[in-house]
Parts: structure tokens; sequence; C-alpha cells
């Protein structure tokens, strides 16, 4: 089985009926995504769809029937253009039309589908559902190509544990980190991905939310994230003198290890630093040098450091706070 990488809207009236005998390769297909990767939620009416456009930034792929239904239990011819409206004006995602109506010319060849047509988007139910799976995956995997090798950064938004709004910011930091653009500046992205991350540690429990540090409630990133890497217990001394007991932190090193601490405070200073107090031609240049020399050797070693982050986040969610598939 492939890991769930991607996750696929569909839109059949099949999934609003019970699993009557003609029914049971409708399913059969839909359970064999898993084997793809693909992650499906199913909707059986235009309303049903048209609600999940409020979530449209987590999915990869969308799936249309040729024939729609509506909630009162009406049949529409009509119901996959507005399905096609609505995904044009909330986000261009990849769309593919699965149908035991496609045979009908009259009805394929009436409809204003010829994008997809033309870019082999459109099976009929009666053909291995494994030859549009295949083609599914071929283009997500083409169009996601930097995720290779960071495939715990894209299943942070497939299986949830980071907002689908930021997906995007995750997508800009993995193109530019392959393709090493200098203009690039990837610092605000990172902490809007580290505050991100820190919300959900919030709601899990790991960091908590109603403690008071330094007078304040712990809401902003440098407050969690000090928190989670650098607070340690304490007890006195026969002094009265507060000690710092460096080797028992307030968050486990069972839960988050030393050198990850590090890593976390690393990407707080660095982010915030980075993102607004560089100075053009600091102090200690050498001849012929000049910042952009360094900033570029900054940039590239908070890459690696933003990934140690994210993976240690992913493996943790994943292990204490699985998410079931839902189809």
């Amino acid at each position: 089985m492939e890991e769930l990488k991607y996750n696929i809207l569909w839109l059949d009236d099949y999934f609003g009926q019970a699993k009557k005998s003609d029914q049971k390769v409708f399913f059969r297909d839909v359970d064999d995504a898993i084997e793809y990767g693909f992650k499906v939620k199913g909707v059986d009416t235009f309303e049903a769809f048209a609600e999940e456009m409020r979530n449209i930034d987590r999915y990869d792929a969308i799936i249309l029937d040729l024939r729609g239904m509506t909630k009162n239990g009406q049949e529409s011819d009509s119901i996959i253009m507005y399905a096609r409206d609505l995904i044009r004006e909330n986000k261009q995602v990849l769309t593919y039309i699965y149908s035991a109506n496609i045979d009908d010319e009259s009805k394929i060849f009436s409809l204003p589908l010829e994008d997809l047509r033309n870019a082999g988007h459109v099976f009929g139910k009666g053909e291995s559902v494994s030859i549009m799976y295949e083609k599914i995956k071929q283009d997500l995997d083409s169009s996601l190509r930097f995720y290779v090798g960071y495939e715990y950064c894209l299943n942070l938004f497939t299986e949830n544990y980071l907002s689908s709004e930021n997906r995007g910011i995750m997508d800009e930091i993995l193109v530019h980190y392959n393709t090493l653009d200098d203009t690039y500046q990837p610092y605000n992205g990172m902490r809007q991905i580290l505050e991100d991350l820190c919300n959900e540690l919030v709601s899990v429990g790991v960091i908590p939310k109603n403690i008071y540090f330094k007078d304040d409630e712990l809401k902003t990133l440098n407050q969690r994230i000090d928190y989670l890497a650098k607070l340690c217990h304490t007890h006195k001394d026969e002094d009265g003198k507060k000690i710092l007991e460096y080797d028992n932190p307030i968050v486990p090193f069972s839960v988050c290890s030393r050198e990850i601490k590090y890593i976390f405070n690393f990407l707080k200073d660095i982010t915030n630093k980075y993102s607004h107090f560089l100075k053009e031609n600091p102090n200690y240049l050498g001849s012929g040098e000049s910042s952009h020399q360094y900033n570029r050797l900054v940039k590239q070693s908070c890459y690696p450091a933003f990934f140690v982050a994210m993976k240690w986040y992913y493996n943790y969610m994943s292990k204490n706070f699985h998410n079931t598939i839902v189809c």
C-alpha cells in the first residue's frame, strides 16, 4: 500500500445510496483508492459538494460523475457544470470524470468538457478503476515532485496535522529549496508554519494554554517554543536560591529530545531575526565579501533545521493522534 499522500474529493450519487448488489463494484473501486495513496472524501449531492468547497485547500484532486443528484433526489445533467464552475471560482484543482455514461456520445460531447477529454481525464465505470488512479497519481506526483524525500511535509496536510490554509506556504518552501532561489526568503513562511504547529501542540495538550510565563499567557510563538524547548523544572537549594534542572525539562526529552529542542530554538530565533533585522553590510565582512554570501549560507542551514522540526512533529502526531480514514 502507498503511504497516504493525497486527498481526493469525489462527487457521485452512489455515496448516498445503500450498498446494493449493483453498487458493489463502485464501493470496491473507492476502497482501492487507498492502495494508490489516496484518502477519499465522498459526497453524494451537489449541495454537499458546494458545502465542501469551504475545505477546497485540503484537496489535491476532484472526481465527478457526469450525472449528479440534488439533495431532493433529482438527477441532473447540469450538476457537473455547476461543480466545475465552483471549482474554478475557488481554486484550480485537478479534475477527473468517472461515469457510467461516457459511452453516451450525445451526453459527453454535448457538455463543454473538451479540456478534460484532451487531458485524458475522462474514465468509464466499465473500465478498470486502476487506469484512472494511475493517471491521477502520475499527475499529482509530477506536480508535487519537489516533495520527494520530504513526504512527511505533505502528509502534515493530508492527515490534517497542519491547517490546509498553510499548504501553499509549504509548497513555496519546498519549491524554492529545490531550486535554491536566491531571491526567495523562507523565514516568514517558516514562522507561519511554526505558529500553526504550536497551535496544534496547544490543542493536544503538549503546550498549555492557560499557564502564565513572564506575566503573560503562553500565546506568542516565542513563548510557546520556549515552553517546548527551553523551560526546565526548578528547585531551591538550602539557601532558597532557585536552581534550574537542565536535565529535567518541562517537556521531557522522551517527547522532544535535546537535539530537537536545539533545532526549535534555532528556528525561533533565526526566522524572527532574519525576517526583520538583517544588516546590509555587517562589520565582519572580509575583503571582497558580501552579506549575500553569509545570508545564503544561513538560509541553507535553515532549510534542514525546518525539515527536522517537521519530521519530529509529524512522527509525534501520527503516533499519538493518528487520524482515521473516512470514505
